[in-house]
């Protein structure tokens, strides 16, 4: 399984769950054979990224990005953000997966500035 953004696809690349839209409805099913018409319809359509069998994601999983701290810390405020919305929902997987990942970028960041005791 490789999550890809929608960039990255290509033609003959296979979906692995489905692609829907804001609305619930089913814009590709699982299984699909993507073609340069499919992939202009899921840019289109606003999609960011999707599952494809087979491949490995390009981006490294979350925990060899980040230390456990930073990943607990901006998770607490990732799931307070995300407490009313269905966690099953692939779309809300993908919101919920980009903003722990933005989160904990900004708190790794502000952890490695240099303190300035003496600033005013």
């Amino acid at each position: 399984m490789a999550l890809l953004k929608t960039e990255e696809l290509e033609p003959g690349m296979v979906l692995e769950r489905e692609v829907v839209n804001l609305d619930g409805q089913i814009l590709f099913a699982s299984g699909a054979t993507l073609n340069d018409r499919q992939i202009s319809i899921l840019k289109s359509w606003g999609v960011d990224r999707v599952q494809i069998e087979g491949g490995q994601s390009r981006d490294l999983p979350l925990d060899q990005q980040f230390s456990e701290s930073v990943l607990e810390e901006a998770g607490r405020t990732v799931d307070f953000l995300f407490q009313h919305t269905d966690p099953k929902h692939p779309i809300i997987q993908d919101l919920r997966h980009i903003c722990l990942k933005r989160k904990a970028t900004k708190l790794q960041r502000h952890a490695e500035e240099p303190y300035d005791d003496d600033a005013s």
